[in-house]
């Protein structure tokens, strides 16, 4: 029973769960035909009213989703990353991902895409390589950092992307790369280490919060309202350092950005 010291209503100590063994899952369709339009579908989600606070008499907001046909509580994020002159001279890369629909029934909806330009150094602060592999991997990253999604109602998010060193990065090799101390199985380094370890970073702060995070392999014509947004971001002015974007309500049904400069101290 809850402890009362003089009245005083005492909660037993809350204990965070261990979350330094999870790892992401992929994402597995019953059919081999499912795509993305035929498991979810565009909506529109109230906060559930167990996050708002006691004797609150605000409005919940309203959040426009794609979300599981099934009527469970997953939602889809898409996501991209384009390189102009991969591999050759002067690199730049962009990176976007597809939270919410551009239109609910004949209305259209503010914001669903979120863009930007792959910053010049890492989360560690040092100078990175534009490539279109680190382009996919930062996108995933700024979707799983936008939102704290479990506060939305959600209990998996799955994550859309037509790379599959992405998928299979995330989902396969990253156990091995982090046991065998980053390394390949040539014994090479792990290329964009610094965003590997983020990104893990990131689905175990999600799982602590009790939202699991899923990665599905999909074609890149399913994907190319993310596609051309992370092609147009690639033509961006340069960005220096590391950024973190979040996606704050400012409207009942509308949404900001607010960016800060974000530094990996781990």
């Amino acid at each position: 029973m809850p402890n009362s010291v003089f009245g005083y209503h005492q909660e037993p100590d809350y204990v965070a769960p261990d979350v330094s063994n999870v790892f992401p899952t992929k994402f597995q369709p019953q059919n081999t035909t499912d795509t993305p339009d035929s498991l979810f579908v565009n909506g529109m989600v109230l906060d559930p009213a167990s996050f708002k606070p006691a004797g609150s008499i605000g409005i919940r907001t309203k959040h426009y989703r794609f979300m599981s046909r099934s009527g469970n509580k997953d939602i889809l994020i898409s996501t991209d990353g384009a390189c102009l002159n991969n591999g050759q001279a002067n690199p730049t890369a962009g990176c976007a991902f597809v939270f919410r629909p551009a239109t609910l029934g004949n209305q259209p909806v503010k914001y669903g895409t979120f863009s930007l330009r792959l910053e010049d150094c890492g989360p560690k602060g040092d100078s990175q390589a534009q490539t279109s592999n680190r382009a996919e991997l930062r996108a995933v990253i700024a979707a799983l950092q936008f939102r704290i999604w479990v506060g939305e109602g959600w209990k998996r998010l799955i994550i859309a992307t037509d790379s599959e060193y992405v998928v299979k990065g995330a989902t396969e090799w990253i156990q091995g790369w982090q046991r065998k101390g980053w390394v390949t199985a040539k014994k090479e380094p792990v290329k964009n280490k610094d965003l590997w370890e983020l990104l893990l970073k990131e689905v175990r702060k999600h799982a602590a919060k009790g939202l699991e995070i899923l990665f599905w392999a999909i074609p890149r014509e399913q994907n190319s309202e993310a596609d051309k947004a992370a092609k147009d971001a690639a033509s961006l002015k340069d960005v220096p350092k590391f950024m973190k974007y979040t996606g704050v309500m400012c409207k009942p049904d509308e949404m900001a950005t607010m960016a800060e400069f974000y530094e990996d101290t781990d």
